[in-house]
């Protein structure tokens, strides 16, 4: 990952953007930056709900799995985004059902 300095208005507008994702996967750009998104979502996390287990064991499983494979998603945004975008920042926040993944990309070859 490239060290970018993120302008505090690109930081405002990353979180107006994963506040509202609910379970929506999806690309948003300003300028030149690009932000990629996944909220997960009952159908990302189905394979570890487990029938025997309380829904509180069951939703904790499944917020960890999501946190779990957020690296994965991420992995795929950069190498489908590497050529023309250099990442800035990634992270799994705990918005919505199961938290939301997103990786901030700005164009290669912008100065601040």
């Amino acid at each position: 990952m490239v060290e970018l300095d993120v302008p505090e208005e690109i930081w405002e507008w990353l979180y107006s953007v994963v506040d509202g994702v609910g379970h929506h996967v999806g690309t948003e750009s300003k300028g030149p930056w690009l932000l990629c998104y996944e909220g997960w979502s009952d159908l990302c996390v189905a394979l570890v709900w487990d029938p025997a287990r309380s829904d509180e064991e069951n939703e904790e499983a499944a917020y960890d799995h999501a946190c779990e494979n957020s690296s994965a998603v991420i992995d795929e945004w950069i190498e489908e985004h590497e050529v023309q975008f250099d990442l800035a920042e990634s992270r799994h926040e705990p918005t919505g059902l199961y938290g939301v993944t997103w990786a901030l990309f700005r164009r290669k070859g912008i100065n601040p």
